[in-house]
Protein backbone atom coordinates (compact mmCIF):
# COMPACT_ATOMS: atom_id res chain seq x y z
CA UNK A 1 0.00 0.00 0.00
CA UNK A 2 1.46 3.35 -0.89
CA UNK A 3 1.56 6.09 1.36
CA UNK A 4 1.60 8.90 -1.13
CA UNK A 5 -0.21 9.60 -4.38
CA UNK A 6 1.89 8.95 -7.28
CA UNK A 7 0.51 9.17 -10.77
CA UNK A 8 1.97 5.77 -12.62
CA UNK A 9 -0.12 3.02 -14.15
CA UNK A 10 -0.31 0.73 -11.26
CA UNK A 11 -0.73 3.57 -8.70
CA UNK A 12 -4.26 4.74 -10.07
CA UNK A 13 -7.60 2.59 -11.35
CA UNK A 14 -9.51 4.48 -14.11
CA UNK A 15 -13.10 4.29 -15.07
CA UNK A 16 -15.38 5.78 -16.46
CA UNK A 17 -19.19 6.28 -15.69
CA UNK A 18 -23.07 6.88 -17.44
CA UNK A 19 -24.94 8.01 -14.01
CA UNK A 20 -23.91 10.54 -11.95
CA UNK A 21 -22.88 12.07 -9.42
CA UNK A 22 -20.75 9.73 -7.78
CA UNK A 23 -21.27 9.55 -4.15
CA UNK A 24 -19.20 6.64 -3.27
CA UNK A 25 -16.26 4.36 -4.04
CA UNK A 26 -16.39 1.14 -2.90
CA UNK A 27 -13.10 -1.00 -2.28
CA UNK A 28 -12.37 -4.28 -1.70
CA UNK A 29 -10.20 -4.40 0.87
CA UNK A 30 -8.30 -8.20 1.68
CA UNK A 31 -6.22 -6.99 4.60
CA UNK A 32 -6.37 -2.98 6.64
CA UNK A 33 -3.32 -3.39 7.99
CA UNK A 34 -2.61 -0.50 10.82
CA UNK A 35 -3.39 2.74 9.24
CA UNK A 36 -5.84 5.12 8.12
CA UNK A 37 -6.68 4.65 4.62
CA UNK A 38 -7.84 7.69 1.75
CA UNK A 39 -9.62 7.48 -1.35
CA UNK A 40 -8.80 10.32 -3.80
CA UNK A 41 -10.56 11.16 -6.89
CA UNK A 42 -8.88 13.12 -9.85
CA UNK A 43 -10.28 13.80 -13.09
CA UNK A 44 -7.98 13.04 -16.21
CA UNK A 45 -5.67 16.15 -15.63
CA UNK A 46 -4.84 15.10 -11.97
CA UNK A 47 -6.93 17.59 -10.44
CA UNK A 48 -8.40 16.35 -7.20
CA UNK A 49 -12.31 15.88 -7.22
CA UNK A 50 -12.85 14.50 -3.63
CA UNK A 51 -11.19 12.49 -1.25
CA UNK A 52 -12.52 10.61 2.10
CA UNK A 53 -10.20 8.85 4.89
CA UNK A 54 -11.68 6.27 6.73
CA UNK A 55 -9.64 5.30 10.47
CA UNK A 56 -8.20 2.02 10.83
CA UNK A 57 -10.24 0.91 13.24
CA UNK A 58 -13.73 1.44 10.70
CA UNK A 59 -12.22 -0.78 8.25
CA UNK A 60 -13.04 -4.49 7.85
CA UNK A 61 -11.04 -7.28 6.34
CA UNK A 62 -12.68 -9.40 3.42
CA UNK A 63 -15.07 -7.17 2.17
CA UNK A 64 -15.90 -4.37 0.42
CA UNK A 65 -15.50 -1.33 2.56
CA UNK A 66 -17.58 2.02 1.08
CA UNK A 67 -15.57 5.49 1.05
CA UNK A 68 -18.70 8.17 0.70
CA UNK A 69 -17.60 11.89 -0.35
CA UNK A 70 -19.31 14.20 1.86
CA UNK A 71 -20.18 15.87 -1.56
CA UNK A 72 -22.14 14.23 -4.31
CA UNK A 73 -19.30 14.47 -7.33
CA UNK A 74 -20.82 15.70 -10.86
CA UNK A 75 -18.90 13.89 -13.50
CA UNK A 76 -19.15 14.16 -17.37
CA UNK A 77 -21.02 11.02 -18.27
CA UNK A 78 -22.32 9.75 -21.79
CA UNK A 79 -22.57 10.56 -24.10
CA UNK A 80 -19.85 12.75 -23.52
CA UNK A 81 -18.28 10.48 -20.89
CA UNK A 82 -14.68 11.34 -19.68
CA UNK A 83 -12.26 9.21 -18.16
CA UNK A 84 -11.61 9.59 -14.11
CA UNK A 85 -9.06 7.95 -11.69
CA UNK A 86 -8.70 7.56 -7.78
CA UNK A 87 -6.02 7.06 -5.54
CA UNK A 88 -5.69 4.28 -2.43
CA UNK A 89 -2.97 5.57 0.28
CA UNK A 90 -2.70 4.44 3.76
CA UNK A 91 -0.52 6.27 6.62
CA UNK A 92 1.51 2.76 6.97
CA UNK A 93 2.44 0.11 3.99
CA UNK A 94 0.90 -2.84 5.40
CA UNK A 95 -2.40 -3.07 4.17
CA UNK A 96 -3.64 -4.93 0.40
CA UNK A 97 -6.68 -4.74 -1.88
CA UNK A 98 -8.08 -7.57 -4.02
CA UNK A 99 -6.82 -7.06 -7.67
CA UNK A 100 -5.88 -9.23 -10.68
CA UNK A 101 -2.20 -8.58 -10.75
CA UNK A 102 0.13 -7.88 -7.98
CA UNK A 103 0.93 -4.54 -6.57
CA UNK A 104 -1.27 -3.14 -9.41
CA UNK A 105 -3.96 -0.89 -7.93
CA UNK A 106 -5.15 -0.46 -11.95
CA UNK A 107 -7.12 -3.80 -11.83
CA UNK A 108 -8.11 -3.76 -8.53
CA UNK A 109 -12.04 -4.50 -7.44
CA UNK A 110 -14.26 -1.73 -6.75
CA UNK A 111 -17.83 -0.41 -6.93
CA UNK A 112 -19.33 2.64 -7.48
CA UNK A 113 -22.24 4.25 -6.78
CA UNK A 114 -23.97 7.58 -7.82
CA UNK A 115 -27.10 9.03 -5.94
CA UNK A 116 -30.48 8.79 -8.21
CA UNK A 117 -30.71 12.83 -8.30
CA UNK A 118 -28.45 15.41 -8.68
CA UNK A 119 -28.59 18.73 -6.31
CA UNK A 120 -29.09 20.97 -9.01
CA UNK A 121 -28.06 25.17 -9.15
CA UNK A 122 -31.88 26.11 -9.43
CA UNK A 123 -32.58 24.01 -6.47
CA UNK A 124 -35.96 22.68 -8.47
CA UNK A 125 -36.92 19.37 -9.51
CA UNK A 126 -39.73 19.19 -11.13
CA UNK A 127 -42.15 16.22 -11.77
CA UNK A 128 -44.67 15.62 -14.37
CA UNK A 129 -46.49 12.46 -14.91
CA UNK A 130 -46.50 11.49 -18.83
CA UNK A 131 -47.87 8.25 -20.17
CA UNK A 132 -46.30 5.65 -18.06
CA UNK A 133 -43.58 7.47 -16.85
CA UNK A 134 -42.74 9.63 -13.84
CA UNK A 135 -41.18 12.37 -15.41
CA UNK A 136 -38.72 14.53 -12.90
CA UNK A 137 -36.09 17.14 -13.91
CA UNK A 138 -33.07 16.50 -12.43
CA UNK A 139 -30.54 19.36 -13.36
CA UNK A 140 -29.37 18.83 -17.07
CA UNK A 141 -31.21 15.58 -17.45
CA UNK A 142 -34.52 14.36 -17.34
CA UNK A 143 -34.89 11.26 -14.90
CA UNK A 144 -38.11 8.91 -15.77
CA UNK A 145 -39.44 6.25 -13.43
CA UNK A 146 -41.73 3.63 -14.67
CA UNK A 147 -43.13 2.29 -11.30
CA UNK A 148 -43.60 -1.91 -11.83
CA UNK A 149 -41.68 -2.17 -8.33
CA UNK A 150 -41.59 -0.95 -5.24
CA UNK A 151 -38.76 0.12 -4.37
CA UNK A 152 -37.98 1.26 -8.11
CA UNK A 153 -34.83 -0.87 -9.61
CA UNK A 154 -32.11 0.56 -11.65
CA UNK A 155 -33.90 -1.10 -14.73
CA UNK A 156 -36.92 0.65 -13.70
CA UNK A 157 -35.02 4.28 -12.70
CA UNK A 158 -33.58 5.76 -15.45
CA UNK A 159 -31.48 8.53 -14.23
CA UNK A 160 -30.25 10.14 -17.51
CA UNK A 161 -33.45 8.84 -19.56
CA UNK A 162 -32.68 12.61 -22.23
CA UNK A 163 -29.68 14.78 -21.61
CA UNK A 164 -29.75 18.46 -22.12
CA UNK A 165 -26.91 20.65 -23.14
CA UNK A 166 -24.00 21.37 -20.17
CA UNK A 167 -25.16 24.51 -18.27
CA UNK A 168 -28.83 24.07 -18.62
CA UNK A 169 -30.96 22.52 -15.83
CA UNK A 170 -34.50 21.77 -15.61
CA UNK A 171 -36.80 24.57 -14.44
CA UNK A 172 -40.56 23.47 -15.23
CA UNK A 173 -42.25 20.34 -16.98
CA UNK A 174 -45.72 20.11 -18.63
CA UNK A 175 -47.81 17.90 -21.12
CA UNK A 176 -48.67 18.82 -24.18
CA UNK A 177 -50.59 16.78 -27.09
CA UNK A 178 -48.56 13.74 -25.91
CA UNK A 179 -45.65 14.94 -25.22
CA UNK A 180 -43.58 15.65 -22.29
CA UNK A 181 -42.14 19.35 -22.63
CA UNK A 182 -39.53 20.49 -20.25
CA UNK A 183 -37.84 23.84 -20.17
CA UNK A 184 -34.42 24.45 -19.18
CA UNK A 185 -32.02 27.46 -18.61
CA UNK A 186 -28.94 29.16 -18.15
CA UNK A 187 -29.03 32.84 -17.59
CA UNK A 188 -30.39 34.83 -20.59
CA UNK A 189 -30.49 31.92 -22.63
CA UNK A 190 -33.91 29.16 -22.75
CA UNK A 191 -34.32 26.00 -23.91
CA UNK A 192 -37.95 24.53 -24.51
CA UNK A 193 -37.07 20.73 -25.47
CA UNK A 194 -40.12 18.58 -26.47
CA UNK A 195 -39.94 14.69 -26.24
CA UNK A 196 -42.81 12.22 -27.47
CA UNK A 197 -41.58 9.80 -24.73
CA UNK A 198 -41.25 6.98 -28.04
CA UNK A 199 -37.42 7.13 -29.07
CA UNK A 200 -35.43 4.46 -27.99
CA UNK A 201 -34.09 4.04 -24.19
CA UNK A 202 -30.55 4.19 -26.04
CA UNK A 203 -31.55 7.80 -27.60
CA UNK A 204 -31.59 10.25 -25.25
CA UNK A 205 -31.76 13.63 -26.76
CA UNK A 206 -35.49 15.66 -27.06
CA UNK A 207 -37.36 15.43 -30.59
CA UNK A 208 -36.95 19.19 -30.94
CA UNK A 209 -35.19 22.47 -29.29
CA UNK A 210 -37.19 26.12 -29.32
CA UNK A 211 -34.68 28.62 -28.14
CA UNK A 212 -36.09 31.03 -25.68
CA UNK A 213 -33.38 34.37 -26.06
CA UNK A 214 -35.73 35.43 -23.05
CA UNK A 215 -33.65 33.41 -20.59
CA UNK A 216 -35.07 30.86 -18.35
CA UNK A 217 -38.62 29.61 -19.38
CA UNK A 218 -40.37 29.64 -15.69
CA UNK A 219 -43.75 28.35 -14.81
CA UNK A 220 -44.94 26.29 -18.15
CA UNK A 221 -48.70 25.56 -17.98
CA UNK A 222 -50.77 24.35 -21.03
CA UNK A 223 -53.79 26.03 -21.59
CA UNK A 224 -56.30 25.99 -24.62
CA UNK A 225 -53.81 23.68 -26.53
CA UNK A 226 -50.77 25.83 -25.88
CA UNK A 227 -47.63 26.28 -23.94
CA UNK A 228 -47.48 29.30 -21.87
CA UNK A 229 -44.63 29.93 -20.08
CA UNK A 230 -42.77 33.16 -18.31
CA UNK A 231 -39.61 34.55 -19.38
CA UNK A 232 -37.67 38.15 -19.26
CA UNK A 233 -40.53 39.80 -17.62
CA UNK A 234 -42.97 38.77 -19.89
CA UNK A 235 -46.16 35.97 -20.33
CA UNK A 236 -45.92 33.70 -23.73
CA UNK A 237 -47.48 30.85 -25.48
CA UNK A 238 -46.50 29.05 -28.22
CA UNK A 239 -48.62 26.40 -29.95
CA UNK A 240 -45.94 24.08 -31.37
CA UNK A 241 -42.11 22.91 -31.77
CA UNK A 242 -42.56 24.74 -35.25
CA UNK A 243 -44.17 27.93 -34.15
CA UNK A 244 -42.66 31.03 -32.88
CA UNK A 245 -43.31 32.38 -29.21
CA UNK A 246 -46.25 34.93 -29.27
CA UNK A 247 -45.95 37.59 -26.26
CA UNK A 248 -48.81 37.83 -24.63
CA UNK A 249 -48.62 40.17 -21.48
CA UNK A 250 -46.04 42.29 -19.73
CA UNK A 251 -46.35 41.96 -15.85
CA UNK A 252 -46.86 44.45 -13.46
CA UNK A 253 -42.78 45.37 -12.28
CA UNK A 254 -41.00 43.65 -14.43
CA UNK A 255 -40.13 45.55 -16.73
CA UNK A 256 -36.71 46.79 -15.14
CA UNK A 257 -35.02 48.73 -18.07
CA UNK A 258 -32.87 51.92 -16.85
CA UNK A 259 -34.60 51.63 -13.46
CA UNK A 260 -31.43 50.46 -11.51
CA UNK A 261 -33.68 47.31 -10.24
CA UNK A 262 -31.17 44.13 -10.05
CA UNK A 263 -33.84 41.96 -8.59
CA UNK A 264 -34.55 38.76 -10.91
CA UNK A 265 -37.74 37.29 -11.17
CA UNK A 266 -38.36 33.49 -10.53
CA UNK A 267 -41.48 31.15 -10.90
CA UNK A 268 -41.29 27.81 -9.82
CA UNK A 269 -42.99 24.46 -11.99
CA UNK A 270 -46.05 23.87 -10.19
CA UNK A 271 -47.34 27.93 -10.23
CA UNK A 272 -49.67 27.55 -12.63
CA UNK A 273 -53.21 26.01 -13.11
CA UNK A 274 -56.63 26.33 -15.37
CA UNK A 275 -59.54 27.44 -12.81
CA UNK A 276 -63.02 27.58 -14.75
CA UNK A 277 -61.59 28.09 -18.27
CA UNK A 278 -59.21 31.01 -16.74
CA UNK A 279 -55.29 30.48 -17.18
CA UNK A 280 -53.41 31.06 -13.15
CA UNK A 281 -50.38 31.77 -11.87
CA UNK A 282 -47.94 32.65 -9.31
CA UNK A 283 -46.61 35.83 -10.04
CA UNK A 284 -43.98 36.15 -8.35
CA UNK A 285 -42.86 33.00 -6.52
CA UNK A 286 -39.87 34.83 -5.55
CA UNK A 287 -38.27 38.06 -6.49
CA UNK A 288 -36.13 41.07 -3.62
CA UNK A 289 -38.12 43.77 -5.82
CA UNK A 290 -40.46 45.40 -2.93
CA UNK A 291 -42.62 46.97 -5.27
CA UNK A 292 -44.28 44.09 -6.85
CA UNK A 293 -47.87 42.69 -5.90
CA UNK A 294 -47.44 39.13 -5.10
CA UNK A 295 -50.30 36.91 -6.00
CA UNK A 296 -52.77 34.99 -8.45
CA UNK A 297 -52.52 36.54 -11.36
CA UNK A 298 -54.83 35.67 -14.02
CA UNK A 299 -55.31 35.46 -18.27
CA UNK A 300 -58.21 34.27 -20.12
CA UNK A 301 -62.15 35.44 -20.60
CA UNK A 302 -64.75 33.85 -18.65
CA UNK A 303 -66.47 33.58 -21.76
CA UNK A 304 -66.29 33.34 -25.55
CA UNK A 305 -67.65 36.29 -26.11
CA UNK A 306 -65.27 38.44 -24.30
CA UNK A 307 -61.52 38.32 -25.38
CA UNK A 308 -59.07 37.65 -23.25
CA UNK A 309 -57.33 39.70 -20.24
CA UNK A 310 -54.95 40.03 -17.80
CA UNK A 311 -56.44 40.14 -14.01
CA UNK A 312 -54.73 40.22 -10.57
CA UNK A 313 -57.21 37.51 -8.81
CA UNK A 314 -56.37 36.32 -5.90
CA UNK A 315 -53.85 37.63 -2.92
CA UNK A 316 -52.78 35.68 -0.45
CA UNK A 317 -54.16 34.98 3.12
CA UNK A 318 -52.13 36.84 5.29
CA UNK A 319 -52.67 39.65 3.43
CA UNK A 320 -48.95 40.57 2.79
CA UNK A 321 -48.63 41.82 -0.74
CA UNK A 322 -44.65 42.74 -1.25
CA UNK A 323 -41.55 41.25 0.09
CA UNK A 324 -39.08 42.77 2.27
CA UNK A 325 -36.18 40.97 4.02
CA UNK A 326 -37.91 40.38 7.36
CA UNK A 327 -41.15 38.16 5.60
CA UNK A 328 -39.17 36.77 2.82
CA UNK A 329 -42.03 36.17 0.87
CA UNK A 330 -42.34 33.47 -1.50
CA UNK A 331 -45.26 31.69 -3.12
CA UNK A 332 -44.97 28.08 -4.02
CA UNK A 333 -47.74 26.77 -5.68
CA UNK A 334 -51.35 27.32 -7.25
CA UNK A 335 -53.46 24.29 -7.91
CA UNK A 336 -56.93 23.79 -9.03
CA UNK A 337 -59.54 20.84 -7.90
CA UNK A 338 -62.66 21.06 -9.10
CA UNK A 339 -64.25 23.61 -7.39
CA UNK A 340 -61.11 23.80 -4.90
CA UNK A 341 -57.93 26.00 -5.33
CA UNK A 342 -55.00 25.58 -3.08
CA UNK A 343 -52.24 28.31 -3.13
CA UNK A 344 -49.01 27.49 -1.36
CA UNK A 345 -46.96 30.53 0.64
CA UNK A 346 -44.18 31.42 2.64
CA UNK A 347 -44.34 34.67 5.15
CA UNK A 348 -41.51 34.36 7.31
CA UNK A 349 -38.15 32.01 7.56
CA UNK A 350 -37.74 32.71 11.01
CA UNK A 351 -40.66 32.03 12.78
CA UNK A 352 -41.94 29.18 10.19
CA UNK A 353 -45.21 31.33 8.96
CA UNK A 354 -46.02 28.20 6.09
CA UNK A 355 -49.61 27.70 4.99
CA UNK A 356 -51.88 26.68 2.18
CA UNK A 357 -54.79 28.69 0.92
CA UNK A 358 -58.15 27.61 0.10
CA UNK A 359 -60.73 29.25 -1.85
CA UNK A 360 -64.18 27.39 -2.78
CA UNK A 361 -67.44 28.68 -3.49
CA UNK A 362 -67.81 29.26 -0.11
CA UNK A 363 -65.17 31.79 -0.12
CA UNK A 364 -66.35 35.53 0.25
CA UNK A 365 -65.23 38.17 -2.28
CA UNK A 366 -62.50 40.52 -2.33
CA UNK A 367 -64.08 43.51 -0.48
CA UNK A 368 -62.55 45.84 -3.06
CA UNK A 369 -61.53 45.63 -6.82
CA UNK A 370 -60.81 47.92 -9.67
CA UNK A 371 -60.93 47.92 -13.06
CA UNK A 372 -58.65 50.42 -15.45
CA UNK A 373 -59.00 50.64 -19.12
CA UNK A 374 -56.62 50.76 -22.42
CA UNK A 375 -55.53 54.63 -22.95
CA UNK A 376 -58.48 56.31 -25.05
CA UNK A 377 -57.53 58.48 -27.76
CA UNK A 378 -60.67 58.70 -30.09
CA UNK A 379 -58.65 57.37 -32.85
CA UNK A 380 -56.89 60.97 -33.09
CA UNK A 381 -53.58 61.35 -31.07
CA UNK A 382 -53.17 64.47 -31.54
CA UNK A 383 -56.33 66.22 -31.55
CA UNK A 384 -57.18 67.77 -28.17
CA UNK A 385 -60.23 66.51 -26.45
CA UNK A 386 -62.25 67.59 -23.39
CA UNK A 387 -64.13 65.07 -21.63
CA UNK A 388 -68.25 66.01 -20.76
CA UNK A 389 -69.40 63.18 -18.92
CA UNK A 390 -68.68 59.34 -17.51
CA UNK A 391 -71.86 57.19 -17.90
CA UNK A 392 -72.06 54.12 -16.04
CA UNK A 393 -74.98 51.67 -16.18
CA UNK A 394 -75.58 48.82 -13.69
CA UNK A 395 -77.16 45.71 -12.05
CA UNK A 396 -79.15 46.22 -8.53
CA UNK A 397 -75.92 46.36 -5.95
CA UNK A 398 -75.94 44.85 -3.16
CA UNK A 399 -76.39 46.39 0.46
CA UNK A 400 -73.95 48.65 1.17
CA UNK A 401 -71.70 48.34 -2.27
CA UNK A 402 -70.60 51.79 -4.35
CA UNK A 403 -68.64 52.71 -7.24
CA UNK A 404 -66.04 55.37 -7.53
CA UNK A 405 -65.71 56.70 -10.98
CA UNK A 406 -61.93 58.07 -12.07
CA UNK A 407 -60.20 59.27 -14.96
CA UNK A 408 -57.01 60.76 -15.91
CA UNK A 409 -55.67 62.71 -18.77
CA UNK A 410 -52.31 62.62 -20.76
CA UNK A 411 -51.36 59.72 -17.76
CA UNK A 412 -51.69 62.55 -14.96
CA UNK A 413 -53.23 61.94 -11.88
CA UNK A 414 -56.53 60.05 -11.35
CA UNK A 415 -59.65 62.18 -10.73
CA UNK A 416 -62.34 60.83 -8.93
CA UNK A 417 -65.78 61.25 -9.76
CA UNK A 418 -66.86 64.04 -7.55
CA UNK A 419 -65.41 66.59 -9.59
CA UNK A 420 -67.37 65.90 -12.78
CA UNK A 421 -70.71 64.93 -13.81
CA UNK A 422 -71.52 61.15 -13.39
CA UNK A 423 -74.65 60.01 -14.46
CA UNK A 424 -75.66 56.83 -12.61
CA UNK A 425 -78.45 54.68 -14.11
CA UNK A 426 -79.71 51.30 -12.64
CA UNK A 427 -80.70 48.82 -15.24
CA UNK A 428 -82.13 45.88 -14.28
CA UNK A 429 -81.95 43.78 -17.40
CA UNK A 430 -78.00 44.71 -17.89
CA UNK A 431 -75.91 41.57 -17.16
CA UNK A 432 -72.75 43.59 -16.52
CA UNK A 433 -70.80 47.10 -15.82
CA UNK A 434 -70.81 49.47 -18.77
CA UNK A 435 -69.28 52.53 -18.19
CA UNK A 436 -69.21 54.97 -21.40
CA UNK A 437 -66.99 58.01 -21.98
CA UNK A 438 -68.32 60.93 -24.41
CA UNK A 439 -65.22 63.05 -25.73
CA UNK A 440 -65.82 66.16 -27.73
CA UNK A 441 -63.14 67.57 -29.69
CA UNK A 442 -62.06 71.52 -28.97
Amino acid sequence: MATSIAETAVARRFFQLDIEPLTTISIYVVAKGTGNWTVTLHDGLNNALASKTIANGSLSNGAFNNFTFTTPVRLHVKPNARTYHFHVTSTQTDGTVASSSSNDLATCDLQLYADRLVNPTNGLHPMVRFQQFECIGNANYLSVWEPISEPPTNSEWLRHRLSFPQGYEVCGLAVFNEVSTSSTSIPQQGLIAWWDGLTDSNDIHPNYFTEIPEGAPYGLTTYKNNIYYYAGGVWWRIASPASQPEKIFTFPGSDTEYSGATAPIKIYPNAGAVRRGVLLTAYPSETTDTSINYGVYSWGAVDSKFPESFGYSYIISPGTKNYSAANNLKIGMVRSFGDILLVSWREDDASGDFGVDSVTNASAPATSSSWQSIIMDDGFTSKVKKALYIECTFTTLPSGASFVLKYKIDRGSWTSSSSLLVLLMNVISLGSILIRYLLKSK
